[in-house]
């Protein structure tokens, strides 16, 4: 049941870029940083001190990408590999932050390699998703105190993907 915990001081800022170095040269990123304070507690009995923050608020994401297309001799087309990375800090899931809510900050990596038919009729591509399979949760459900346990749902593994697509 939510519940206002009180009044806080919050700030942030974010940015994007995309940059075309050249017709075939491109380049993406963005940021975003968040602060967020409890300045005064409204109910004490709530657990929720000055120190913690609301819950799935990560204090900073960011991403990077980079793809470059290649045009293929003997008019075959165009062959672009691209990569990218991701990272979201540490967030806790209650209220009342602990070590048993909270999810460490992870870093994802993504790769995808696709090729373009002269005319642009045809796309195929192959793509591997959270490259370095990392291990990492989206959500954690503290159930200690009720159930003996902690439960969570990972973030998907690496995993490959085959396309072909064609336009009409």
């Amino acid at each position: 049941m939510p519940f206002n915990g009180g009044d806080a001081h919050v700030w942030g800022l974010e940015g994007e870029i995309e940059a075309h170095l050249t017709e075939a040269f491109e380049i993406d990123a963005s940021y975003s940083y968040l602060h967020y304070r409890y300045t005064r507690i409204k109910d004490p009995s709530s657990f929720v001190t000055i120190g913690m923050v609301t819950p799935f608020t990560p204090s900073t994401k960011w991403s990077i990408g980079a793809q470059y297309e290649f045009t293929l001799p003997a008019e075959l087309g165009t062959f672009t590999p691209r990569i990218d990375a991701s990272y979201q800090s540490s967030v806790f899931t209650l209220p009342t932050n602990s070590a048993s809510n909270r999810i460490d900050g992870y870093t994802t990596e993504n790769a995808r390699f696709t090729w373009r038919s002269p005319d642009s009729l045809w796309d195929v591509s192959a793509a591997v998703t959270n490259l370095s399979d990392e291990y990492y949760y989206l959500t954690l459900n503290d159930l200690s105190a009720t159930g003996g346990f902690i439960q969570g749902q990972p973030g998907r593994p690496r995993e490959f993907a085959f396309s072909v697509k064609r336009k009409f």
